[in-house]
Order: C-alpha cells, then structure tokens, then sequence
C-alpha cells in the first residue's frame, strides 16, 4: 500500500546529510551520505541488478580517491530482485538497511550484523530468503526458529522474540540447493504478540496463517499483496494499522465476535474477496475497508453505523439493506455498477459526497425523513433514477444532489421543509423568512431552455446547473456570486445575463461552455472573476457591460480574455438592498430600515422589501444582513 520513509536510531545521528554522485569500490556503489563523518551507504547500480555479489564483496570500510569512508548503511531498493547464491554475511559497522534494500531478492540466508540498529519494515518485503538472521549479540534483532510443515523456519523478531519483523519467502532448502517443498502454511507461535509492519508483505509462497488470541496488533501492511486464500482472526481487541490484507489473494474472511469495525483499507482491493463473515458486534467499515472485493452481497449487522469513505466502492453487491447505518461516507458505493437497490430503516442521517456515484442500475434514491445532510452530488450519474424527493429533515445540501442524472426531470421537496423548497422544478434553499437564497440545483433531465433565476436568489450553488441543456441564463438584482462549476459543462448555453449585484464569480463557473455568443454583466464595477471561460467563448462572445465600464472590465482578471466588450446603456434602476441610493449596500443601509422599523415613516419599498411581501419589516432586515454578510 505505500512504503514509508523512516529513518531512526541510526540514521537519526547523521546531522550531515549530503546528497553526492555515487561511486564505485569493488563490485558496489556508494553514495556518501554525511561528508564530515565520512559515511557512505551501499546503493543499487545504475542499471540493473546487482549479480553474483557474496559476503567478501562487502566491507566496513572502502576508498574513494585519497578518502577512506566507513560503510554506515544499504541504501533504499540497493538489492532489490538481487539473486545471492552463497550465505550472505553484512559487514559489522552497517548502522541500518533502509526501504526495500532486499526487497524481492532472493538467496540462502542473510545474516546481520551485531552492529545494526534500524531496519526498513520494507526491506525485506517480498524476499525469497530462506533465512533472515541476527547474530547472536545484535540487541535489536533476534531469530525466533519454529517447526512449520515439518521444517525448520526462523522469524526474524525483536529482541524480546514478541514480534515479528520480517518472515523468509523462500522454499525449506539445504545450503547445496536440495529440497523443492514451499513452506505454504504457518502457525504464528504463541509467545508472538505482534506482526510488524510489512512483516509478509508480498510474500511468495504462504497462502494460510493461524492466529492465536494473543496477537494484539497487526501492522500496516502486514499481508499487502500476500499469498493468503483465507483469513480467520480471533482476538476482537487486537489493534489493527493501515492496509494488513491489502491486495492480496484472500477468498474469504471471518471476523471475530466483539470486533468493533473493519480497519481502514483492510481488505482494500482484494479483488478475489467474496465471502466475509461479519460480527454483530461491528459499528463501521472505515475507509476503503472492503473497495474492490469481490462481494456480492453483504449482510450488515444490526450495530452498524458507518460506512465511511468508499467503503463499498468498486464492488458488485446487487442489493444494500442499510438497517440501522446513520452515516454514508464519501463515494461509500461509488461504482458499484450493479447496485439496484438499496433500502433501510430510516435511521440514515448524512449521506457523503458522491456516495453513489455511478451505480447505473439504481432507479430510485434512497432519501428517508430523518436524513439531514448531503455532501454533493451524492447520486451522481445514475442514469436510472427518474424520480428525487428532498426530505423535509434535510438541513444541508452542499450541492447539487443528482448532476448527470439525466432520467430525473423534476426535484421535490416534501411538505413541511424549513430549509428547502422547490421552485420551477429545481431546489432552493431558503433565507429565514421563506425568500429563496441559492439555487442548489436543477435536474439534468429538466427540459426548460430558457433558465430564469427565481427573484432575489442571491447565489447559484456549486454545481446548480452543471451540464444543463439550456441556452439562456438570465438573473435579477440581487444575485451576488456564481459559486464553482454553477454553470460548468452547460454545451448550449449562449446568452448570459448577470444584475449589477453580482460580485464574485468563483472557479470553473462557466468550465468548457464553449457555446456562449453574448454575456451581459450590469455591474458598474467589473465583479471578482475566478472563472475562465473557454476559449471560444473569449474569441466569439460579445461582452456586454455599462456605459463607461468597458476599460475597467478590459482589464479585470477573468473578463479581460474577451476579444469583444461592448459598452451598453443600463436603465436606471435601484438596487435591493441600497436603501440610500449611494450604489453600496453597506451598514448605513441596515441603519435606515432598522430606524424604518422601530420608528416608522416612508421607505422606498422597491429596495427594501426583499421578499415582495409589500412592507419592510424584521424579515426584510434579516435578508438586508444576509446579503451583506454574504
């Protein structure tokens, strides 16, 4: 899953690091690694591998020129896929053997020196060493020796012989090259109480490992691209890290009762996992625990909670019962591209982004009253569902829920809905007076061209109109910015008309429509533009802006790439919000409609009633704030 870079204890005493070209003395390249010690380390060959090299090509010492240089270390991936045909004995001196140094090499046995201090959790990963030991006075490492399958085999352990640090891949074999039996099956002894990261990391031959209920933690990426068939852990307390059976060949798996969750990227990408035996006990699947089985169905238990970022992804279950699960993360069943069902017991209350991104066969949206957040398009792209009803529990939409849902031509909001409200087929969310706010988003399937942003909506939502099929876009005063990607991939739009209350136009707003013919801004100040339009919007569209603004706009950040601006006549006509009538809606105007409101007398109510109620009162005052504040 990832191989880290860790140096410790020995490397931790180079305070003078210092990148040099390497070198060769003998058989070996060096790179010198700290000039004012003198310390070089064993680093690959430029091309290749390393070949025939025995212990006599090692030294604690070598010369380079008129330098001497002490020999501290084996560099990161120095012998990877390197073939030993004799006993390699390391040299005393060596301080660590960083990642991957013997990653895949292969030989009789390897023994380490007395002298060393750190070793790589990858440096041995995937090695077809018969043997990995330590010399006898090393007091970090030590060799545990075991009977397995009948034959001798050695862990390399701690010095207390608790863990295990790294386990031989090759095949039981004398020193002369007889014997042809892998050993394929090991019995973890019981005095072990960890499996060290790595430990079987690719490991060539074993396909089956017996655990004992002493275990107590399992490394990161103890099992990655592993031989195993199967797995059955027995101790629900153990402590698990990050990827143990990543990728490896598992078919089935039982988990033990008391277990509380599935471990992030526990079984991630184990592509022929199809069988997993969950306890009653288990409240979560983290992150990527189960993305890319094999499953096909999948019995949740009753104490389940979360399945947390694409903890289903890839996989291709058919039906998903959510019974009692309150939240679904990010991409939890992205891609599951068989998933046509999926039901619960209503007890769902956040749905993560892009949850079910992609399931194609799904026809309905599973959105029962009790849900209160979604996090993005959480259906995007499923082509089957014809139908989205917005509960009327919901409290958050960041953005629009379904984009390229392209069967659903209408969205709903359920009675009673506080926050939200559908309003010519599409969903706004509301100030607190039951005004609309944001436009969070049309459906794909809505077949209006001609696209008219409700009156007083101040901003149109990530995403709101991404890939719609209108061509016109036409917006009143009071809209004030475009969030990211509003009207991204919109391929027929071609007339744009934004009110001199725009201020920000934010990223990728306007993202490959490439169809625009005339943009109409009436901002006498050119608004904050984070968006490029494409570039054929820039060479063909025609920019419309006010009387005397077209030098300002020419040369404003996001507007400036149009080739023509032309400058308009804008009618005259006053501003929501702009209670003074000095062109800003600032304090002064919150001033005014609150001594409107205490004390009475005339107001202009064609800027100060903001929800056309005609009166301007405390709901007026709260979306004047709104508005300034946002």
């Amino acid at each position: 899953m990832k191989l880290k870079v860790l140096f410790t204890t020995a490397v931790a005493v180079m305070t003078t690091f210092a990148s040099q070209a390497a070198f060769k003395s003998g058989k070996l390249y060096y790179d010198i690694v700290d000039v004012a010690n003198k310390w070089v380390q064993v680093v690959a060959p430029a091309s290749g591998t390393y070949t025939g090299i025995t212990s006599a090509d090692f030294s604690s010492t070598v010369t380079n020129g008129s330098s001497t240089y002490k020999v501290v270390g084996i560099g990161p991936g120095a012998f990877t896929g390197s073939v030993f045909t004799q006993i390699l004995t390391l040299p005393e001196g060596l301080l660590y053997i960083d990642n991957t140094a013997f990653s895949k090499a292969e030989g009789l046995s390897v023994k380490l020196p007395v002298s060393l201090q750190y070793l790589s959790e990858t440096a041995f990963a995937g090695n077809k060493f018969q043997i990995i030991t330590a010399l006898a006075d090393n007091p970090n490492f030590a060799v545990l020796s075991t009977t397995q399958q009948g034959t001798s085999y050695m862990f390399l352990c701690n010095k207390e012989k608790t863990k295990i640090i790294a386990a031989p891949g090759a095949k039981p074999r004398s020193f002369t090259g007889s014997g042809t039996t892998y050993v394929t099956e090991i019995v973890i002894p019981e005095q072990i109480t960890e499996i060290g990261d790595y430990a079987f990391a690719q490991n060539p031959n074993i396909t089956k490992v017996t655990f004992h209920n002493g275990i107590t933690r399992f490394g990161d990426d103890a099992f990655f691209e592993s031989k195993l068939t199967s797995v059955k852990l027995v101790n629900p307390n153990a402590v698990y890290g990050d990827a143990v059976f990543c990728n490896s060949n598992i078919t089935s798996a039982t988990l033990p009762e008391g277990m509380p969750e599935i471990p992030r990227h526990m079984f991630f990408a184990c592509s022929s996992l199809s069988s997993i035996n969950m306890p009653s006990s288990l409240k979560a699947i983290r992150i990527m625990g189960l993305s890319g089985t094999a499953i096909t169905s999948i019995n949740l238990p009753d104490a389940m909670e979360l399945l947390d970022t694409c903890a289903l992804q890839g996989t291709a279950i058919s039906s998903i019962n959510l019974k009692n699960v309150k939240k679904l993360g990010n991409q939890a069943f992205s891609s599951c591209s068989n998933l046509a069902s999926v039901t619960g017991n209503g007890k769902l209350e956040e749905i993560g982004n892009a949850a079910f991104t992609r399931c194609d066969k799904l026809t309905a949206a599973y959105l029962p009253e009790g849900l209160k957040v979604m996090e993005g398009s959480v259906y995007f792209r499923c082509a089957g569902i014809n139908s989205f009803t917005i509960p009327s529990t919901a409290e958050t939409i960041q953005r629009n829920p379904a984009v390229g849902c392209t069967a659903i031509k209408e969205y709903k909001v359920a009675a009673g809905s506080t926050h939200f409200a559908a309003i010519d087929k599409c969903i706004y969310e509301l100030n607190g007076d039951g005004s609309p706010y944001r436009l969070v988003g049309s459906p794909a399937g809505n077949e209006t061209t001609v696209f008219n942003l409700a009156p007083g909506t101040q901003v149109v939502g990530d995403q709101a109109l991404r890939e719609s099929l209108i061509t016109e876009f036409h917006a009143g005063k009071g809209l004030h910015t475009l969030d990211v990607n509003a009207l991204s991939t919109c391929k027929n739009l071609k007339v744009v008309e934004l009110p001199a209350t725009l201020r920000l136009v934010r990223e990728s707003a306007f993202q490959a429509c490439e169809a625009i013919t005339s943009i109409t801004v009436l901002a006498q100040n050119p608004p904050e533009c984070l968006s490029i339009f494409a570039d054929a919007a820039y060479a063909n569209a025609t920019l419309y802006v006010p009387r005397g603004t077209a030098q300002a706009y020419k040369a404003a950040a996001g507007w400036s790439g149009f080739s023509k601006v032309v400058e308009i006549d804008v009618p005259s006509e006053k501003t929501l919000g702009d209670i003074n009538g000095d062109g800003l809606i600032d304090v002064a105007d919150v001033n005014i409609l609150i001594n409107h409101i205490i004390n009475g007398g005339d107001i202009d109510l064609e800027v100060a009633d903001f929800n056309g109620d005609g009166k301007a009162d405390v709901s007026d005052l709260n979306a004047l704030i709104n508005t300034l504040v946002n």
